[in-house]
């Protein structure tokens, strides 16, 4: 799982850097990161193997839903902060893990999305652009069965 999404990251973070400047490569590849975790949430993890007698044998300690996100996402938001249609990909990646998932994925991909708002509200966006992603913004918190008016990007 690990290695899967590190390989998308890489391509993605690739595709955005500034010599190459392939948002659509990028795109397809949250696109990709989207349908990782959204089969994920889907499977029950349990830490705890048990031996032939049912006695607890081994303990694994494994990544929590929301480290998958943060591997997921968080380079990809730090370096195409800047482009629309890269953030508009990755609000439209949780808001497709949501849909998809019970209450406790929703409810995590609603927490983390609390990150990748806060540095998309630290950019400089034209107004269109803000429109252009409230719009999914407002898709996601529905997604989510939330309110969605503390992570809308103000529109002067």
């Amino acid at each position: 799982m690990e290695f899967g999404i590190q390989k998308l990251v890489e391509i993605a973070l690739r595709a955005i850097a500034p010599g190459k400047n392939d948002p659509e490569t990028a795109i397809n590849c949250i696109e990709h990161l989207a349908q990782v975790l959204t089969k994920y949430g889907k499977i029950p993890t349990y830490p705890y193997y048990y031996d032939k007698q049912n006695n607890v044998r081994v303990i694994l300690e494994k990544p929590s839903f929301t480290d998958y996100l943060y591997e997921s996402f968080y380079q990809i938001r730090h370096y195409g902060k800047a482009d629309v249609s890269v953030m508009t990909s990755i609000i439209k990646a949780l808001a497709l893990i949501a849909e998809t998932n019970d209450n406790e994925i929703k409810n995590l991909t609603w927490d983390f999305s609390d990150y990748i708002i806060e540095g998309i509200k630290r950019e400089e966006w034209l107004r269109m652009d803000k429109l252009f992603l409230n719009n999914h913004l407002k898709k996601f918190a529905k997604a989510c069965n939330k309110n969605f008016q503390d992570h809308l990007l103000p529109i002067e």
